[in-house]
């Protein structure tokens, strides 16, 4: 049975995805607390912060529902996080949840958490990460991607910072910065 203090050790060590995969089917099977998973996930240590979010993301990706139960803490805590690939995890995994809820296939848990209370910590978050990582685009795009869920009519400010934001971006002129930019501007263009 893996306890908190095994977990701990296995996220401290570099993974593979093959050992992710493996760590979760016993996580499942143990009816593991995902509780402590988020709480590791916000530990002090960078690698041990992204593989807990990595398993989070895996556990996810298994059955969305797992993650009902840390979803209001998840939100809670979600301008908080520390490492930017914690923050491109979280990102790609609040992304999903936000399209699942627009999909009308959000558990009701997903629906609850998505209502608006935590609009404005998510919101702070995104920009956090996108400034503290010198608009990085590893980062940026899942941050990115989390932000048009809140632009609209009430909070027009979004989509103006998000423009200055993909200008500052663009200058990179990288292939893959110009290709995501582009896809993107014409994705908010319709907002």
């Amino acid at each position: 049975m893996i306890t908190r203090t095994d977990l701990i050790s296995m996220v401290y060590l570099p993974l593979t995805k093959k050992e992710i995969k493996e760590i979760v089917e016993q996580l499942v099977k143990e009816k593991f607390p995902v509780k402590t998973i988020l709480e590791i996930s916000f530990s002090p240590d960078n690698q041990s912060s992204l593989h807990s979010a990595l398993i989070l993301e895996a556990l996810f990706l298994k059955d969305y529902a797992l993650l009902d139960p840390i979803l209001d803490d998840l939100f809670d805590k979600y301008n908080e996080i520390e490492y930017y690939a914690t923050a491109r995890t979280f990102g790609k995994l609040l992304t999903s949840i936000y399209k699942l809820r627009q999909n009308k296939k959000a558990t009701s848990k997903m629906f609850k958490v998505t209502d608006g209370r935590y609009d404005d910590k998510i919101i702070e978050g995104c920009f956090k990460q996108i400034e503290d990582n010198d608009l990085k685009l590893s980062i940026a795009v899942w941050q990115l991607q989390l932000l048009t869920f809140f632009m609209n009519k009430k909070r027009k400010w979004i989509k103006e910072e998000v423009l200055v934001i993909i200008n500052k971006i663009r200058k990179t002129d990288s292939p893959a910065v110009v290709a995501f930019t582009t896809k993107y501007l014409e994705k908010i263009k319709k907002l």
